[in-house]
């Protein structure tokens, strides 16, 4: 263990701890300061950020999706992983709409769906779920992760309505 000193890109000065054999440390010391300082690396992700954020706001009013509710900072970032997220899903729901066989979900109280019957409730309750928190959970889920969170919701819905009627 060995602190090196030298000079990022940004021109900054700096040190950096560098582990390993000998041999392999030249390379890893040019390489730590070819990037930028850890203070620049920040601001400029938190630029990229800001950008990114930005850009899900006004795609989100251009596609009339709901405001989303939570703190400022959550509905920022919610806002970019709610778009990231309907992207991967609608590519999946084509794939689905577009095969052959059936395809099936089946629930936890062991019902099994046909995907093609639903897809497009399915997408419109994910449209409309609202909670910024939603979206920052479940930033890695896998696709059938949304689809039983999005058939809960409509299944809920459908209870609401059948109590409702009685």
């Amino acid at each position: 263990m060995a602190w090196y000193y030298g000079t990022y890109s940004c021109g900054h000065e700096g040190r950096v701890n560098i582990t390993g054999p000998g041999k392999d440390r030249g390379w890893k010391i040019e390489r730590r300061f070819s990037g930028l300082c850890p203070e620049c690396y920040k601001k400029q992700m938190a630029i990229e950020r800001e950008k990114e954020n930005e850009e899900a706001k006004r795609i989100s009013k251009e596609m009339n999706l709901p405001e989303l509710i939570g703190t400022p900072k959550q509905i920022a970032w919610a806002n970019t992983l709610r778009l990231k997220a309907l992207e991967k899903f609608h590519e999946e729901a084509e794939r689905i709409r577009n095969r052959k066989k059936k395809t099936y979900y089946t629930t936890d109280d062991e019902e099994r769906i046909n995907l093609k019957d639903v897809i497009d409730d399915i997408e419109n309750a994910l449209i409309n779920i609202t909670d910024a928190t939603f979206w920052i959970n479940y930033r890695t889920a896998p696709f059938g992760v949304y689809i039983r969170e999005a058939y809960d919701i409509i299944k809920n819905k459908n209870n609401t309505k059948d109590q409702e009627e009685m």
